[in-house]
């Protein structure tokens, strides 16, 4: 035990030791007959009841201590825990449309990280996706950033009239080429840094099924990596910049 240690100890436990030392003493005095034999009895029994209140005490400081701490731990629980929902989407349709109204209602940011190259089947709710997309990018409310891989010059294409248009301002984005097939990537989409939309469960060549988390601890660790992904990506931020994109995935 360290030095600090041991006087943390004698503190704690000051009553109890000067008992148990006073105990001592008297048993000393006792057996050297300089005691009278009548208080000798009824001081060990004192010395045994004070041991015991001061038990008694710094149990008490202990459940307070551990008390304080449980109180800490519960009110950083319900502060980590308070307003945070999730959705497991019965069907795709179901997935894909509530996506596209979070477009809609976003107010501040939609980070989107296509990486994956699984692609959701056409479908009318797969239409309302992409329109919602098309009219949060349009209304230049929020920053929207988008990072793609190239694995079909399409994902390109479809961002080309964003950054060709001179009317919008808050879109943005970023390419990676066709990343080695053996790497599992996970496609997500955090709206306003609160909410995460993402495949779940995300298994190589399963069916496809979608998790919405609202929880800003959780959105950050999503953020983090997309901004990984976005500092070390190709960014496109003009017409010669993608075509510069698509040449290079044509010499792959």
């Amino acid at each position: 035990m360290k030095g600090s240690g041991i006087w943390d100890f004698m503190g704690s436990n000051f009553i109890s030791l000067a008992t148990v030392l006073a105990g001592v003493v008297v048993i000393v005095l006792d057996q050297m007959g300089l005691l009278p034999s009548n208080i000798v009895s009824s001081t060990i029994l004192g010395l045994l009841a004070l041991m015991a209140t001061s038990e008694i005490v710094e149990n008490r400081k202990r459940l307070s201590k551990i008390e304080d701490g449980l109180e800490g731990l519960s009110k950083q629980t319900l502060e980590a825990t308070q307003g945070v929902s999730v959705l497991i989407f019965r069907t795709n349709a179901e997935a894909l449309e509530y996506a596209a109204r979070r477009m809609r209602e976003a107010t501040q940011s939609i980070d989107v990280a296509a990486i994956d190259k699984r692609r959701s089947r056409q479908s009318p709710s797969l239409d309302k996706y992409y329109k919602g997309r098309e009219a949060a990018i349009k209304s230049n409310r929020v920053k929207f950033r988008y990072i793609g891989v190239l694995d079909t010059p399409r994902r390109l294409e479809s961002c080309l009239k964003y950054i060709t248009n001179p009317k919008l301002h808050s879109y943005f984005a970023g390419f990676y080429q066709n990343p080695e097939p053996e790497i599992p990537l996970v496609t997500f989409t955090v709206f306003d840094r609160e909410e995460v939309f993402t495949r779940c469960p995300f298994r190589v060549g399963a069916d496809e099924g979608f998790v919405a988390i609202r929880s800003p601890a959780v959105a950050r660790v999503f953020l983090s990596y997309f901004e990984e992904l976005w500092d070390k990506s190709q960014k496109a931020q003009t017409e010669d910049d993608c075509r510069q994109l698509l040449a290079a995935m044509s010499k792959q």
